[in-house]
C-alpha cells in the first residue's frame, strides 16, 4: 500500500475542495494527480523529494491553452515564449519514437547555454527543479555575449536595462547520448532569484504542437500580442515546499571570465 499523499496547505483556496491521489513513487520522487472542483480537469503534479524532506513541485504544460493560461514569457518585450519557440523548432531534433535529441551540445555553450546548479538563487540551497541523474543547463540570458547567435527574433526585444526583456530562461536536463530528458522555463521573481511559482515543465507534446507552428501563429496562440495577462500564480496556490537542510551544490568547471552584466549584474 503506498504512503498517503501529502497534506496541501492552501489558504487561498480553501473554496476548493481538491484531493491528491498517488500514481507514482520512487525513491526520489512521487507524482499525484490533483483533482478538484470547480476545475474539471485532472491535473498531474511531480513532486520532488530528498533524503532532507524537502518538496519541489512544478507544474506540466500540455497544449497550448495551458501556457497561454500560464502567462509565461508574455507581454512583450518579454522574450521567453520567443525562447521557447527557437528551442522547439531549431534545437532539438524529433527521432527514435518521438525522444527529443539535442542539435548542439550545451556543453559547448553555444546560444548562451550554461551549467545551471539548480538552486532558486546564487547563495541558496533550495532546489527550483525536481531531482534529475542527468546535468541542467540554462539558456535565455541576453546580456551574454554568446547570446548573440540566438535568432534575432528571441533578442530584438532586449532594451539591455534591467526590466522584464531579459527575466524569462528555459532549462534543460540531458542525458550522456545527447537525449534531452526534461525541459523547463522559469522567470526571474528579481536580479538574482528565480521564480519557483511560475516555474513549468514543458511537456514532449506541447513542443510537438509548437514545431508545427509558424512564429507568427504561435505567439498568437499563446497569448502574446495581448495586453490583459493573467497575474501569476502566487505561493499560496497550493505550493507544497517543506524546507530541510540541503547539500552544497556540486563543483563545476570554471567557466570563461564574466562579461559586462555578469560582473555588474546577479542576473542570470
Amino acid at each position: 500500500m503506498g504512503s498517503p499523499a501529502p497534506r496541501v496547505n492552501n489558504d487561498t483556496q480553501t473554496h476548493r475542495q481538491q484531493s491528491l491521489q498517488i500514481i507514482q513513487s520512487s525513491s526520489h520522487t512521487a507524482s499525484y494527480r490533483s483533482t478538484g472542483t470547480p476545475s474539471t480537469r485532472e491535473q498531474e503534479i511531480t513532486f520532488n523529494i530528498n533524503t532532507r524532506g524537502t518538496m519541489v513541485r512544478t507544474l506540466t504544460l500540455n497544449n497550448m491553452e495551458e501556457l497561454r493560461n500560464s502567462s509565461f514569457g508574455r507581454p512583450s518585450p518579454r522574450h521567453g515564449l520567443k525562447l521557447l519557440f527557437w528551442f522547439a523548432k531549431d534545437h532539438i531534433a524529433i527521432r527514435n519514437g518521438n525522444q527529443m535529441f539535442a542539435n548542439y551540445d550545451p556543453k559547448e555553450g553555444d546560444f548562451g547555454f550554461h551549467h545551471f546548479q539548480n538552486r532558486r538563487e546564487n547563495n541558496d540551497c533550495k532546489r527550483l527543479l525536481p531531482y534529475s541523474e542527468y546535468p541542467f543547463y540554462e539558456v535565455g540570458n541576453l546580456h551574454l555575449p554568446t547570446s548573440k547567435s540566438l535568432p534575432k527574433y528571441v533578442r530584438e526585444g532586449n532594451t539591455h536595462q534591467i526590466d522584464d526583456s531579459n527575466m524569462d530562461r528555459l532549462v534543460i536536463s540531458i542525458r550522456p547520448d545527447m537525449t534531452v530528458d526534461k525541459v523547463y522555463v522559469t522567470q526571474h521573481e528579481d536580479l538574482k532569484s528565480f521564480d519557483p511559482v511560475n516555474t513549468y515543465c514543458i511537456s514532449r507534446s506541447l513542443l510537438m504542437i509548437i514545431r508545427r507552428r509558424s512564429l507568427s501563429n504561435f505567439l498568437e496562440q499563446a497569448g502574446y500580442y495581448t495586453q490583459n495577462v493573467n497575474a501569476p500564480r502566487e505561493s499560496g496556490d497550493a505550493r507544497i515546499d517543506m524546507e530541510g537542510g540541503c547539500r552544497a551544490p556540486p563543483s563545476v568547471a570554471p567557466r570563461a571570465a564574466p562579461g559586462f552584466w555578469e560582473r555588474n549584474c546577479t542576473i542570470l
